[in-house]
């Protein structure tokens, strides 16, 4: 399968509008369950993109990272500016401000309690880049049978993280334990991507209707934000999520709305937070701070065409 795949585009688009009323409404509370899905998608996206060179060595793992780099920092150093804006605004400079800013710049941590202040978003940047360090360095060169033992290996760790702490999640504070278990969690979501890549390559999987996996999406968070049952976020990361994969595979789709919704995705994704938060400062009515953080993302689209070709979208 070559070329872009608008369902995928679709599905990641309406995870990031999910994040986004999530902050913005401060409800829908099982939407960062988005995250695990934007994890499985990268895992998906750079096997498909990538493995067969990582594998044969055409392509370095250096390379590799910085290619990801590439794609990611610009819009990441965008949110982590307006983050900066922000809190210079409320706290005024400080040394400490000033490193957060620079560890937000190269998309690492700073600290233990509030590593991604400036734009907490960065989290999950950090640690997909992470999963795209593993993928590099190892999981790309193993085969199918030791990739699934790996995933057992990963979500075993992960339960027992979550039956140890609770669901391993980064919020606006949190702490180096969580911030480890945490790995658990992303890592499994992404060599699932990885495993449905080598498995739509090989073999023809059952199809799943796109409006299937569309409605699906929200559909499990709206019900777990309403009823959060025992261990609710499982049943997304290891049937929701691969499923909406599945249907964002089948090419009977809007394609004019669906290449919208996934350019729209990762700068809506990235800068939402910062403008949010000064909504909330500044007293702003919260579909304000929707609607210019959308404004923002549509000024990505203008400059898609000249990027495109040095990035590829995840």
């Amino acid at each position: 399968m070559t070329g872009r795949i608008y369902g995928l585009d679709a599905m990641r688009g309406i995870a990031a509008w999910l994040v986004l009323l999530m902050h913005a409404s401060q409800a829908l509370a099982g939407a960062h369950l988005a995250v695990d899905f934007f994890f499985m998608l990268s895992g998906f996206v750079m096997a498909r993109t990538y493995e067969d060179r990582l594998r044969d060595k055409s392509l370095g793992v250096v390379a590799f990272l910085t290619r990801r780099y590439r794609r990611l920092w610009f819009t990441m150093a965008v949110g982590a500016s307006l983050g900066l804006v922000l809190h210079l605004y409320i706290m005024g400079p400080s040394a400490g401000l000033a490193l957060t800013y620079l560890f937000a710049m190269l998309l690492i941590p700073y600290g233990a309690a509030t590593p991604y202040l400036l734009n907490s978003p960065a989290w999950s940047i950090a640690y997909e880049l992470l999963a795209n360090a593993l993928h590099g360095l190892w999981l790309a060169k193993i085969g199918d049978r030791m990739l699934w033992a790996a995933l057992a290996v990963s979500s075993t760790a992960f339960m027992a993280a979550y039956s140890y702490g609770g669901f391993p999640r980064i919020l606006q504070y949190t702490s180096a334990e969580t911030q480890l278990f945490v790995i658990f969690r992303a890592i499994t979501a992404y060599i699932i991507g990885i495993l449905l890549s080598r498995l739509t390559m090989k073999r023809s999987l059952p199809k799943v209707s796109f409006w299937a996996g569309a409605v699906a999406l929200p559909a499990y968070i709206a019900l777990v934000t309403v009823y959060p049952f025992a261990f609710w976020p499982l049943p997304f990361i290891f049937v929701v999520a691969p499923l909406t994969m599945l249907a964002g595979l089948n090419p009977k789709v809007p394609k004019g709305p669906s290449a919208l919704l996934g350019d729209m995705s990762f700068p809506l994704y990235a800068i939402h937070m910062p403008v949010v938060q000064a909504g909330f400062y500044f007293g702003w009515p919260r579909e304000a701070a929707v609607l210019l953080s959308v404004v923002m993302a549509c000024l990505w689209i203008i400059r898609l065409p000249e990027r495109r070709a040095n990035c590829l979208a995840t």
